[in-house]
């Protein structure tokens, strides 16, 4: 028989120090991807938003007689303002959606063109055109 000491299986202070360290930096990069995935989803739900407003407007415009659109909405017009409560925040002030067209006779077509405008920290904006 052997009359030296066994050694007991485990990890060192040191094995374990450095897997800390990885599953560290591994946690660390998914806090990052977890802020970039809230932000794409806020400007998602904006440009939704947005495109729901202009779409819903040209709709209007489509189901419109063309003498009509032609004698109460040709040229440039604002549409005025609409607000959004931002989810999730209790802010006091709404993320507002700042909205004008523009109706144009070329010929025998109606060209309108809707524009949708907001600011959350940087400025975007949608436009959609249609014509008739």
């Amino acid at each position: 028989m052997s009359s030296g000491k066994r050694r007991q299986g485990g990890f060192t202070l040191i094995e374990v120090a450095i897997g800390m360290v990885f599953i560290a930096i591994g946690l660390l990069a998914l806090a990052g991807l977890h802020a970039v995935s809230i932000r794409g989803n806020s400007i998602s739900n904006h440009l939704t938003y947005a495109t729901y407003m202009a779409q819903d407007r040209l709709e209007y415009f489509r189901n419109l007689p063309r003498d009509r659109i032609l004698s109460s909405y040709k040229g440039d017009h604002d549409d005025g303002k609409e607000s959004m409560k931002i989810a999730g925040t209790k802010a006091t002030s709404d993320l507002v959606f700042n909205r004008n067209y523009t109706v144009e006779e070329t010929g025998e077509l109606i060209t309108i063109t809707y524009r949708v405008t907001w600011n959350d920290g940087k400025f975007h904006h949608i436009s959609m055109t249609t014509q008739r």
